[in-house]
């Protein structure tokens, strides 16, 4: 049940930094992968940054108390 309060955040908190024509995917339990489309070595670094800001920026409310979530 956190688990999923957990996934689902962090789809909504990355899903709100990315452009449009970039894709995002959950492929397997807590693991995501994004395609950044039409980007530089360091656009795709700056984007990095960005979407780990939007994760990492607050802890997730679950119906057991918040957790911090990191992305590496």
């Amino acid at each position: 049940e956190c688990a999923d309060a957990v996934i689902t955040e962090v789809l909504r908190r990355l899903g709100s930094v990315m452009r449009r024509r970039d894709k995002l995917s959950r492929y397997a339990g807590n693991r995501f992968a994004i395609a950044l489309l039409s980007c530089t070595g360091e656009q795709a670094e700056i984007a990095a940054r960005r979407m780990a800001s939007a994760v990492e920026a607050s802890p997730v409310v679950t119906p057991r108390g918040p957790m911090g979530v990191r992305l590496r």
